[in-house]
């Protein structure tokens, strides 16, 4: 059936000019065109009204980076080496019923919150059941990691078997990180992602142990590593591999030239898991001065304290609001959440455009005018009004 939906306004971020007002859009599972509310009644004169006049429509969330295995996880924050021990630590330490209700009522609070596509990072499968069963549209990005070469076949099979499971959602690659791959891991990772035409996601200097780790300095990560994995340093220039993949580079809070990426490259930032395991604070104005297509995760549980994402967003606002005017971060901010990555989601698509998913967000308004409606809309949002995925309302 021919949908109809009259809002107050369509957040467009396809332009800079996002604020459309006296517009309606027309869907079905996808969406058909956005027009007049005259045009539209004219056209498609058997199609069903829906009047949400107070609210605000805007494409659905992209949270790219979530960990939801470790939702249950005892850990401790404030330095990174400290952190990385007690997952390590923890891991093994998990059930699997208590697992699957908190994975369930974080899919949920993300849902409502406006997250209808998740990048979700897989060590070892245990989400997958509720991800099948959950509306959210996921890309799984399944890890292999694995410092020392010994242990390299035996994951490599771990990696291929939990790959090769069939699922509704996207199955992917994420190359743990630099500190965690030897060279057999990391050669068969980048030439696994080539031949499949994967988009491969990886952590990137998250903390200042790593890159010194990766200067051959011996500091408390590679202390740790060696003592517990004997660990090698990959002897490959981690970026080197990268050049002709799509990737996507989580964390980058240690990078100080951006030119090192391309096009094909996307850096996600995960403020508040950065700020927890006291990691430097990410260059977003530099980021977006090299134009950086940039995205946003919550990350998991594991080194955050919420999942909602207006929590994510608002920490953003309040953290990156001390060096960018608050009007122009709020942008940003959207344009990173619910439209940059938006075609890995929607076969290529951009949001909102004809012919693509019917994927969008219902937001109250609050009367505020274009130059405050985004600020606003962070600032005093909790849950969104409605989702609807495929043209169906889901909440």
């Amino acid at each position: 059936m021919v949908n109809i939906i009259k809002v107050n306004a369509i957040f467009d971020f396809s332009t800079k000019d996002f604020y459309k007002k006296d517009l309606v859009l027309v869907f079905d599972e996808k969406i058909i065109e956005i027009s007049t509310f005259n045009k539209a009644i004219s056209k498609y004169k058997n199609a069903k009204i829906l009047d949400y006049s107070e609210y605000n429509l805007c494409p659905v969330f992209c949270n790219i980076h979530s960990h939801l295995e470790f939702c249950t996880s005892l850990l401790d924050y404030g330095d990174f080496v400290l952190w990385l021990k007690s997952i390590i630590k923890n891991r093994s330490q998990i059930n699997k019923e208590e697992l699957n209700k908190n994975i369930k009522e974080n899919l949920l609070i993300m849902l409502k919150s406006g997250v209808g596509y998740l990048g979700e990072i897989s060590s070892f499968a245990a989400q997958l059941e509720e991800l099948e069963k959950s509306p959210i549209k996921a890309i799984i990005f399944h890890e292999i990691l694995g410092a020392n070469k010994e242990v390299a076949n035996k994951n490599i099979d771990f990696f291929l078997q939990r790959f090769y499971t069939k699922t509704k959602h996207k199955n992917s690659i994420s190359l743990h990180s630099p500190y965690s791959a030897c060279d057999e891991i990391y050669d068969f990772a980048l030439s696994f992602a080539k031949k499949n035409d994967l988009l491969i996601s990886t952590h990137y200097l998250e903390s200042k142990y790593e890159k010194a780790y990766l200067n051959h300095k011996k500091n408390a990560l590679y202390k740790y590593l060696n003592s517990n994995f004997k660990a090698s340093v990959l002897n490959r220039e981690f970026l080197k591999g990268f050049k002709d993949l799509r990737a996507l580079f989580t964390h980058c809070n240690y990078v100080n030239d951006f030119s090192c990426f391309n096009e094909n490259h996307y850096i996600t930032h995960c403020l508040r898991s950065n700020t927890y395991l006291n990691s430097r604070l990410f260059n977003i104005q530099q980021a977006l001065k090299d134009k950086i297509t940039l995205s946003l995760g919550t990350d998991g549980l594991s080194s955050n304290d919420s999942l909602n994402f207006f929590d994510e967003l608002r920490a953003n606002l309040l953290i990156h609001g001390q060096k960018m005017p608050l009007k122009d971060l709020a942008y940003e901010l959207f344009k990173a959440a619910c439209f940059n990555l938006s075609p890995l989601f929607l076969d290529g698509l951009k949001a909102l455009s004809i012919n693509a998913k019917a994927d969008f967000i219902l937001l109250k308004n609050y009367n505020y005018d274009k130059e405050q409606i985004l600020i606003q809309t962070i600032l005093r949002t909790k849950e969104v009004k409605n989702i609807f995925l495929d043209g169906k309302k889901i909440i």
